[in-house]
């Protein structure tokens, strides 16, 4: 192996919010607590509103999901994972599976990094053939949740160590690496590869990307654009 692509989900391969879905899933079914998803939203707000910062969102909704599946059994989640990810599929950009069959075929080994839920991003990465996933995880023990975070993924910084630990296990060099990504929270993430590409950027994420003169591409032209980078 000699170069990684390292990929976000959420927007930048995906329409949706696939975290907030798949805990709306659980609270109607009564298995993620009301009270829990009204303070997700509380969460969101405040973020919207630019009273917090992308990284303390992201600790406010992850801490959430731990604290309001902790003694829950591992496998009633993972169930309903399965089941979620069946019809949320469909929320996948087409380009997307694409593009990682061309990332393959260029000889990038392709790594997901999100901050959603790792019962659904495992299983949304492998339906898009990606290598390696790794996303927001909560100690199991004994086959209940503890209410744990042990991942570090739903932290821009926390995208950017992975991919430090990913090219030290690898023997990769991160300049001959690429990242894309769509937001702020992939900032450090997009910073830390020498091929930085935005891909379906969100509007407040535009002027960044132009400002650092990055390459910005959409789902329904990137499969164009970057064969005729490759010809170049």
């Amino acid at each position: 192996m000699e170069k990684i692509a390292f990929l976000d989900f959420d927007g930048t391969l995906s329409s949706g919010l696939s975290a907030i879905e798949f805990m709306k899933l659980l609270t109607d079914k009564k298995i993620y607590p009301e009270e829990s998803f009204k303070n997700l939203n509380k969460h969101r707000s405040l973020f919207v509103g630019s009273k917090t910062t992308h990284d303390e969102l992201c600790i406010g909704v992850f801490s959430n999901w731990a604290e309001g599946i902790k003694n829950q059994f591992m496998n009633t989640i993972k169930l309903n994972a399965m089941e979620f990810v069946k019809t949320y599929k469909n929320n996948i950009y087409p380009s997307s599976y694409q593009l990682i069959k061309y990332l393959k075929e260029c000889g990038y080994y392709t790594v997901l990094i999100s901050a959603s839920q790792h019962e659904i991003i495992s299983l949304l990465g492998e339906e898009l053939g990606f290598d390696e996933v790794h996303a927001t995880k909560v100690r199991i023990k004994s086959g209940l949740y503890t209410g744990e975070l042990i991942t570090k993924s739903h932290l821009s910084l926390g995208k950017a160590e992975i991919m430090q630990e990913l090219s030290e296990k690898y023997n990769v060099n991160l300049q001959q690496c690429i990242a894309m990504g769509d937001a702020g929270g992939d900032l450090n993430m997009l910073e830390t590869a020498g091929i930085p590409i935005v891909l379906n950027p969100h509007k407040s994420f535009i002027n960044t990307a132009e400002e650092k003169g990055w390459p910005i591409f959409y789902q329904d032209s990137i499969m164009k654009r970057l064969r005729i980078r490759k010809k170049s």
